[in-house]
């Protein structure tokens, strides 16, 4: 019961629950958007508006660290995440044009079990029995929601 517990003590939990709820509707209503124009275009346009609404907010709750991080040439290391990252927006909506909006994000977050499997490989992270049950439960919730 400790994690329902926890999402009275910790705002944090309620934050991810609120931040579920969005994504699940918005997903759908991105499987909407895509049908009505085209994956690229669509991928293109949502993650430029995002980037257009919340530039103001991290300017104001990060005025002295974009300085420097712009004055160290810091953003130069972004280039390739940003490109990978790209890649991925396109894959995104690419997979939600050609299939259930349902189908695709059980299976996009199935790569927790990457992850972790990662996590234990290269970090030597403890606690890994529990992860993977944890991820194994999301698992059984993927299979589910596909063979429903």
């Amino acid at each position: 019961m400790e994690p329902f517990l926890a999402v009275r003590r910790e705002k944090g939990s309620v934050f991810m629950i609120a931040v579920a709820m969005i994504y699940s509707i918005t997903s759908s209503l991105g499987k909407m958007a895509i049908e009505h124009s085209s994956p690229l275009f669509f991928g293109s346009l949502y993650f430029v508006t995002v980037t257009i609404v919340f530039a103001p907010v991290a300017l104001w709750f990060g005025k002295g660290d974009i300085r420097r991080f712009v004055g160290g040439r810091r953003f130069l290391l972004l280039i390739v995440p940003g490109i990978l990252y790209a890649v991925m927006i396109v894959s995104h909506m690419i997979a939600i044009s050609l299939t259930k909006v349902a189908y695709m994000i059980s299976l996009k977050r199935m790569s927790l079990i990457i992850g972790i499997i990662y996590g234990y490989l290269l970090f030597r992270e403890k606690h890994i029995r529990e992860r993977l049950s944890g991820a194994l439960l999301m698992f059984t919730g993927f299979v589910l929601i596909v063979t429903a």
